[in-house]
């Protein structure tokens, strides 16, 4: 174990036919890790075929703060009388303690409002795990923190965290105070340090502070930066929504076909969740997978999710990265028939916590998706696109690995008729996992992620 004087018995065996007489060993290594404290026995004489065993023949000393599971060489160096030579090499792991924090939750339940999270004007206890994950016990350590935002320490002073023992844990609850007022969109940063001994872990851990929700309630959408469709914009209802008195209700897109967009750009300022609630009603999806009229759900420009048919409201929740990122909700028609209320709903958006919404023009792409499909996803023999084009085009369709690598061209710049188009592709060269397929037409690009098993 780390930071212990050890002794090493050893023995040792005379594989040979002859005596090996003043048999001395000596113990070296050449890790700075390790302070051999006595190197050096006499093992005496050794018969042919003897075992001559010597209890704490070495004396050893393992560095404090060395890693766990560090491997440490030693080599014995073993002469006799007659000048004969023999080397034996062995390698020794050493146990330590590997310490760990880990964030936990938000408890507001006794002093706050008890929704989890962190709202001014509110004492609430932020709630950690301390682990040893290591080889071997720790030594009784300390845990200080800091905290930077809005907020203030009920009390700064460490607590005093007592030996644990291997896969041992141990809850720790650090009270904070949040402003009276706090602007939307902020966070704030606690910073814990666990020494223990030689040993030590920090961690710094970033929590918004409020959530951002947008429920209609003002009825006007003039609570964040919203841009709406300029031709068939989305509007305020007070038609069964989720909660509250109002939702929100996709433009009158017409017979002859279009799209209703929604869209916010916002600045994440850590990584979280994007969490709405939808209905839907219209025209069903074709054999389950083919989509004419649908709510589509977008994350820059790459669609999460369709939804069509006849809906209830339901919650869909998406990871989103730190960043700026843009957000569209999008009632897409074909030109062909109507079904339902040929409409989509959306209601109590959370978004993730932002400093500033960013409006911008919204560029409008008339065949910006053009009812991309892939079946079957996933895929394990041969991939088949399922596009509409509304006039003869040029389409290149090309698949890239999760790293941004092109890994297969599958057509390139082909002429392709209007209406309703099918490519079919081999995938048996692709090794199991996810694929990007990115596909061109004009000036208009669509990706879709498929997966390939084996």
């Amino acid at each position: 174990d780390y930071n212990e004087t050890v002794f090493f018995n050893i023995n040792l065996e005379n594989i040979g036919v002859n005596i090996a007489e003043d048999v001395e060993v000596e113990l070296f290594t050449e890790s700075n890790l390790v302070e051999i404290i006595d190197a050096n026995e006499n093992f005496g004489d050794i018969d042919a075929n003897e075992i001559v065993t010597k209890n704490q023949a070495f004396e050893l000393a393992f560095a404090d703060g060395i890693a766990d599971q560090t491997v440490i060489p030693f080599a014995l160096h073993i002469s006799d009388a007659a000048e004969n030579q023999w080397s034996s090499n062995y390698y020794a792991n050493v146990n330590a303690p590997v310490l760990n924090i880990k964030y936990i939750t938000i408890d507001d339940a006794e002093t706050g409002n008890n929704n989890g999270m962190l709202d001014e004007n509110e004492t609430a206890s932020l709630k950690f795990k301390l682990e040893n994950l290591g080889h071997s016990a720790s030594v009784q350590g300390s845990l200080s923190f800091s905290i930077n935002g809005p907020a203030t320490l009920v009390d700064n002073s460490p607590f005093v965290i007592e030996a644990l023992n291997i896969d041992e844990f141990k809850d720790i609850a650090i009270a904070i105070t949040l402003d009276e007022e706090v602007q939307g969109g902020t966070s704030l940063q606690i910073n814990l340090h666990y020494v223990a001994g030689a040993y030590s872990k920090a961690i710094s851990v970033t929590l918004p502070v409020g959530i951002q929700v947008e429920d209609w309630e003002s009825n006007d959408l003039t609570s964040y930066d919203w841009e709406n469709d300029a031709t068939y914009p989305w509007f305020i209802t007070n038609e069964a929504p989720y909660e509250g008195d109002y939702c929100l209700r996709s433009g009158a897109v017409p017979q002859s076909g279009g799209r209703s967009e929604l869209t916010i750009i916002t600045d994440v300022i850590a990584a979280d969740v994007i969490k709405f609630y939808k209905k839907v009603s219209c025209e069903p999806p074709f054999w389950g997978f083919y989509y004419y009229d649908f709510l589509a759900f977008y994350i820059d420009g790459s669609m999460q999710d369709q939804w069509a048919g006849e809906i209830a409201w339901a919650e869909h929740s998406y990871p989103v990265s730190a960043g700026t990122h843009e957000f569209t909700w999008s009632y897409e028609k074909d030109n062909y028939q109507s079904q339902g209320s040929d409409c989509a709903w959306i209601d109590f958006i959370t978004l993730p916590p932002h400093a500033t919404s960013i409006t911008i023009i919204n560029e409008t792409k008339l065949f910006k998706n053009y009812n991309l499909q892939v079946f079957p996803n996933p895929a394990n023999d041969n991939i088949n696109f399922y596009f509409e084009l509304p006039e003869d085009g040029k389409i290149s369709i090309e698949i890239y690995n999760t790293n941004g690598v092109l890994v297969k061209s599958i057509i390139n710049e082909r002429i392709v008729n209007q209406g309703v188009n099918s490519i079919s592709t081999s995938v048996n060269e692709l090794a199991e996992g996810n694929y990007f397929a990115k596909v061109s037409y004009k000036e208009n690009i669509q990706t879709i992620k498929f997966s390939v098993v084996r």
